[in-house]
This record gives structure tokens, sequence and C-alpha cells, in this order.
């Protein structure tokens, strides 16, 4: 889209917005909008978040992935969600998951669908506390792990296990408001910038994994764990070229089995399987960013 540069009172340079783009955001004369600077571009932005994100999505796959995508579409952004399942039981994963999803509330519910909208807008103009507020939580766990090496109580242990949720519930937020922030198009850079952040990890992990190899005396078993990772790495990319629901589905349930079998090689080669491991959980939160550009 090309705009004409139009000078005013000699000095002054204005370029017009497009009428489409105001109407979307409810932009009125006098109202103020922030302006940023780049090496070749300038940026327009509104905080006003008027126009909901919405969409409709059909699961057909598991509980866990089901789960999945809800999770990811919030962080994405959106505020309204329109899910219809296959299966009734899904629904009831899908309500599971929205108690770490805060502001997120099904509205309406038959047996096979639901209507997902987020309800607490006001909470999205509050980064910078809640950046605060995480820190603060994860510095209280720190206090908990230290009392449990002096006493090992249950009731500490599950004012561990609950700060991790408020953790998680939180960050999920923070992530939701700064995809929300960046562009209400939608866009994918920060999406993408995950992606890569993760891949860039996983590289450097097969490389030490390798290292690690070289060193080691060969197993069958290691042999088996090893083309085990390296077949979920390729169903992934597999389903990054080509989404297919159902190899998502496989993906969920492969992870969990890697997992364990990954958590067993660690008593007989602590590195390898330590490398192993961070092999997996990366390959499998390289998803999250993933399907939130799906829906």
């Amino acid at each position: 889209m090309n705009r004409k540069v139009i000078q005013l009172a000699g000095k002054t340079l204005v370029v017009s917005i497009p009428l489409k783009w105001a109407k979307l955001h409810n932009i009125k004369k006098g109202q103020e909008l922030e302006v940023e600077l780049g090496n070749n571009q300038l940026s327009v932005f509104t905080k006003n978040f008027k126009t909901a994100l919405k969409t409709d999505l059909f699961l057909d796959c598991n509980e866990e992935f089901a789960k999945r995508r809800i999770n990811t579409l919030y962080k994405r952004g959106l505020d309204q969600i329109n899910v219809t399942v296959n299966n009734s039981k899904i629904l009831n994963q899908i309500q599971e998951e929205l108690n770490i999803l805060l502001g997120f509330e099904i509205i309406d519910r038959s047996e096979r669908a639901c209507v997902i909208k987020n309800i607490a807008l006001h909470i999205e103009e509050e980064l910078n506390i809640l950046l605060k507020r995480i820190f603060l939580i994860n510095l209280e766990m720190t206090r908990l792990t230290e009392k449990l090496l002096q006493k090992k109580e249950e009731e500490t242990l599950n004012e561990l296990r609950n700060l991790e949720v408020m953790n998680d519930k939180l960050t999920n937020l923070c992530k939701r408001i700064l995809n929300k922030q960046v562009n209400q198009r939608m866009d994918k850079t920060n999406l993408t910038y995950c992606l890569l952040w993760c891949l860039e990890k996983i590289a450097d992990e097969y490389r030490w994994l390798g290292e690690e190899i070289n060193k080691s005396k060969i197993s069958s078993e290691m042999i088996k764990l090893i083309a085990n990772i390296n077949s979920f790495h390729r169903l992934f990319y597999e389903i990054y070229c080509k989404f297919n629901e159902s190899k998502a589905t496989t993906l969920s349930k492969e992870y969990e089995k890697l997992k364990q079998e990954s958590f067993e090689f660690v008593k007989k080669n602590p590195l390898i399987g330590h490398h192993a491991i961070n092999i997996i959980q990366n390959l499998y939160e390289l998803a999250g960013p993933y399907y939130a550009t799906i829906f």
C-alpha cells in the first residue's frame, strides 16, 4: 500500500492513515497514536483493542493436543475461539486448561462445541507489574527449595507446586500481551523468533550429544534412543512443512514415551541422557509457537 507525502505549512510532512485501518481500530479525530522510528520504517500503533480476534477451531485429536492448541491460541492473542470437537471428553480437558489461562472462560457449551472468550481485557495493560510479580514468585520458590533442604514437608512441596502453576498463569498472560501489542494483524514475527531460538538450542544439544557419544561406549540402548529421537525430530519437521492434526497427535504421544525412555537412560549414562531429554523437550516446545500460527 503506497501513500503520498503531503507538505503542510512549509515544514510539516503528512502521510494519511488508511481509512480501513482507522475504522477497524476506532481511530477518531484528535486521538493520539504511538509512532516508533526504525532505520527505514515508521510504525504507527494504537492501544485500542476494540476488534476482537476470533477463529473457528475443529479438533479431531487427543485431549493433550487439544489443550495445547487452546493454550497457544490464547498466547497468540485471540479473544474468542469457537470450538467444535469430535469427542465430548475433549471439552472437559479444555475446561481444565483454562485454569491456567487468565481471562479465558467458556461462555457457551453444548455436547460437542463451546465458545471460549476473553472476559478480562483490562488486565492486559499491566505487563511491567506482571513481570515483577513473576520474578517475586520465582524468588519465593527459591526460598521454598532451601526450606525443603532443611526439612522435607509435604505442605512446603505443595506450596512450591502451587507457585509453579501461578507462574504458568502469569507467563502465559504476558506472552499473550506481547503478541497482542506487537500487531493486531496477527503478525508472526514473535512466533518465528521463538522457533529460531528453539532451533538454535536444539543444534547446541546435538553438538554436545555428539561430543559425549564420541567419548562413550556405544550400546544397543543408546543406538535405539538416538534413532527414536531423530525420528521424533523428523516427525515435527513433516508437521511443520504441512500441518496434519493426526501427526500432531502422534507427536504428543511420542513425546511422553520418549521422555520416559530418556529418563531411564539417564541411569546408565547421565550426560547422554541429559542431552537427549533436552532435545526432546526443546522439540516439543518448538511445536508451541508453530501451532499458534495455525487457525
